[in-house]
Formats: structure tokens, C-alpha cells, sequence
């Protein structure tokens, strides 16, 4: 998922859903 997210931001950053996991995702990486 941490690559996936690295390699296709804009990907995540047109879906709801995923914006939300890149949120969460950060907050966990952080």
C-alpha cells in the first residue's frame, strides 16, 4: 500500500475513500 500510495498519489487523491487512507496513512507513518 506504501509504494502503491508513493507511485500513484493522484490516484488516491481522485477517490474519497482514498484521500481519506492517505490521511490516515500519514498520521501513522508520522
Amino acid at each position: 500500500m506504501a509504494s502503491l500510495n508513493e507511485d500513484n498519489p493522484s490516484y488516491f487523491a481522485k477517490s474519497g475513500d482514498g484521500l481519506f487512507f492517505v490521511i490516515v496513512f500519514k498520521e501513522f507513518v508520522a
